[in-house]
């Protein structure tokens, strides 16, 4: 399930969130619906609770945890007036992916995720768009989590690199995805794709105009990118 935030209004200790509401089933649009949460906040600004308009549970006693905890990383950056575009239920996000993983990225239609970049320390210097950092998903290794992040605010739109993150933080980085060439030289374009098999072992492929290079990485048990 993925919230958009549609409207923000500021009243006293609270802060009512009109969402879009969209849920996925196998990365298809299933549902999509409107509704209101009221964030409840104590004198230190720190969440108390979070109820539907006209409710009165406390949605934080009841959900799994790790969408309450992205309610709560919502809710700190809503009071540090901090930019926010979505609040993910990062489960339902990572099971969305399976392996083997072998997509190509539609940079036109992707839906991305909102990121907070001071929840994985190290991520600052892959965000190359401060006012809107985003990224994808990838299936998650034991304790390891798997995120792409996006390249796109450069000369060249169609990049991702790999991040390999544990306890939140970041330890690998691979180029994986995306586009390059020389300034006023586009036919010698290299194109970079990559797929992971169900042992988790990462294939980069990159095609020159007239060459072509395979290699396979390993993600190590401190999260590390290993070259086979």
């Amino acid at each position: 399930m993925t919230y958009n935030v549609k409207n923000i209004t500021d009243l006293e200790n609270i802060k009512e969130v009109e969402f879009e509401i969209e849920t996925y089933i196998d990365n298809v649009l299933t549902e999509n619906n409107n509704e209101t949460y009221l964030f409840y906040y104590n004198q230190s600004n720190q969440i108390e609770k979070i109820q539907h308009k006209g409710q009165k549970e406390n949605i934080l006693e009841n959900l799994l945890p790790d969408a309450v905890e992205s309610f709560r990383n919502f809710a700190g950056n809503l009071v540090n007036n901090t930019k926010i575009n979505t609040v993910q239920d990062v489960k339902s996000t990572n099971n969305n992916e399976k392996l083997p993983y072998n997509k190509t990225i539609n940079v036109k239609t992707i839906k991305y995720n909102a990121l907070d970049p001071r929840y994985f320390k190290g991520v600052t210097k892959f965000i190359c768009d401060s006012n809107n950092p985003r990224y994808l998903a990838l299936p998650q290794k034991d304790d390891i989590e798997v995120i792409l992040v996006p390249q796109d605010c450069g000369d060249f739109p169609y990049r991702f690199y790999l991040l390999t993150i544990k306890n939140k933080n970041v330890v690998g980085n691979l180029y994986v995805e995306g586009e390059w060439h020389e300034p006023d030289d586009e036919e010698n374009t290299e194109t970079s794709s990559f797929s992971i098999d169900k042992n988790y072992n990462i294939r980069v492929e990159t095609k020159f105009l007239d060459s072509f290079k395979s290699d396979i990485y390993k993600i190590s048990d401190d999260g590390k990118l290993i070259k086979k």
